[in-house]
């Protein structure tokens, strides 16, 4: 008989028996869970105006390293976008240690890789939004941070206009340079297209034959890595299969 009832509660209740089987680690390691860390880095990030100015867009992406005491224990930036971005996610992160939780049932260390897609009107950074238990575990949702209304409205009464350049005008400007081997001019317009698309193989590709062309060996170390190891052991190539 007992048997029978848990059977049924199976075939009935699937949904609540799946989601408490697979919570992400993000729900217990955050105060208020995948909601609470949404809502704080959401508040506590903003587009430093400079960067605005400057037309800096990417997808800032930062792998940080929480023991099971709920402290951070490393923060590494993997996809920098310019210093004002850089500086404006690690003080947003500092300020989030209160609210990493203690976690009694584990005994080893978490990883987790922290997006925050900085989107001008018209350009959107490419974003991973896993599919798979594994790799969901990695990576909370992304958050998108965008300029308010209000801010565009006053930047255009100023006559300060944001120097945006679309994807297709900085891939003409690389391949134009590469073509001609002027590899030292290809590299910036490599370097802003990582920044906005950081998963395609083939970018890192470019800048590894680049820096071995400018005999600077050790930057291809780093690029290397980031293809065959781009997250918690995952190559650039698996993220890529197993997006939404």
């Amino acid at each position: 008989m007992r048997t029978c009832l848990f059977l049924l509660a199976v075939i009935i209740f699937p949904g609540i028996i799946y989601c408490q089987k697979y919570k992400k680690p993000i729900d217990y390691r955050f105060k208020n869970g995948e909601i609470g860390y949404s809502a704080f880095f959401s508040k506590s990030i903003t587009y430093p105006q400079a960067s605005v100015k400057a037309g800096s867009i990417g997808n800032s992406i930062t792998r940080i390293t929480i023991n099971p005491a709920g402290e951070i224990t490393d923060i590494d930036i993997i996809n920098p976008i310019d210093s004002n971005i850089d500086n404006a996610v690690l003080n947003a992160i500092d300020r989030s240690r209160d609210f990493w939780k203690k976690c009694d049932t584990i005994n080893h260390n978490q990883e987790f890789f922290m997006q925050f897609s900085f989107s001008l009107p018209g350009i959107y950074p490419i974003l991973f939004k896993p599919k798979t238990r594994e790799l969901a575990a990695l990576f909370p949702d992304p958050l998108l941070v965008t300029l308010p209304e209000s801010l565009l409205a006053a930047l255009s009464k100023q006559n300060e206009g944001i120097k945006i350049i679309k994807n297709e005008e900085l891939t003409d400007k690389a391949n134009a340079f590469l073509d001609s081997a002027k590899y030292d001019e290809a590299l910036p317009f490599i370097n802003e297209l990582i920044k906005r698309d950081p998963f395609t193989r083939e970018l890192y590709k470019a800048r590894i034959m680049i820096n071995i062309r400018l005999n600077r060996p050790e930057l291809v170390g780093s690029d290397d890595d980031k293809i065959y190891d781009f997250a918690g052991g995952f190559s650039i190539d698996e993220l890529n299969k197993d997006k939404e």
